[in-house]
């Protein structure tokens, strides 16, 4: 251990002393010199960012959408360009009337009864599963005009798409439903969708509806399949 004198002097004041007159300057300027690579390095870095395959960037430019970006290597202006990344080739999927548990195989689906039942024209009750298909075509519009988080935006195009539906087969008889009018609803439910999500510039492009299954309900399903088989005969 170092030795103090009484007039508080120790061993490191000379070795501070030469180090002052043998370039301790030089080693200030060095130090400076690192930091400012460091910082400088740490912007660059902050600055740049990658758009991956099949997905496009938003960037925001102090709040306001200041371009779309592609796959690839860009540059943004740290702390003033935020960028939100939107994959636009995935097909997205939304079940009504049921939900699939386990892709299997065998796969495993749960039931969604205040989805599935639905009122025909003739005020007849049928269970309908179906399937909502659609991508993101437009990613400005999809981050800026749609509710913000995952939660919010399928809770809000399930509500809108069930309603939809729901009308139109709101509009055509029991008997259309379950035999002729599958192609049609589809179709109809298909454009109808797309002018709401249109009207409200969501950037939302509908790929497909899919009616999966469409029935009476369990309680009157051996008389509807006995009149069918009626009719079969005929």
């Amino acid at each position: 251990m170092a030795d103090f004198d009484l007039e508080g002097n120790n061993p490191f004041d000379a070795l501070r002393r030469e180090i002052q007159k043998t370039g301790g300057g030089r080693w200030k300027r060095w130090i400076g010199a690192f930091l400012g690579v460091f910082l400088l390095a740490g912007v660059l870095l902050a600055g740049v960012y990658i758009v991956p395959a099949g997905s496009q960037a938003v960037v925001f430019r102090l709040g306001q959408v200041s371009s779309v970006e592609i796959q690839g290597l860009h540059i943004k202006i740290p702390l003033v360009d935020t960028v939100e990344i939107v994959n636009t080739e995935r097909l997205r999927r939304f079940e009504f009337g049921y939900r699939t548990v386990r892709m299997g195989p065998p796969a495993q689906f749960e039931d969604q009864p205040m989805e599935s039942k639905m009122l025909t024209s003739d005020n007849k009750i049928v269970e309908v599963n179906w399937v909502l298909q659609f991508q993101i075509a437009d990613p400005a519009l999809y981050v800026t005009r749609m509710p913000e988080g995952e939660d919010a935006t399928e809770k809000f195009i399930r509500d809108m798409a069930e309603s939809v539906l729901r009308k139109v087969l709101a509009s055509r008889t029991m008997d259309e439903v379950l035999t002729t009018g599958k192609e049609a609803i589809q179709s109809q439910t298909r454009q109808d969708v797309q002018k709401v999500l249109a009207d409200l510039q969501s950037g939302v492009r509908v790929v497909a509806i899919q009616l999966q299954d469409v029935n009476p309900p369990v309680a009157v399903q051996s008389s509807f399949s006995e009149v069918n088989s009626a009719r079969a005969e005929k």
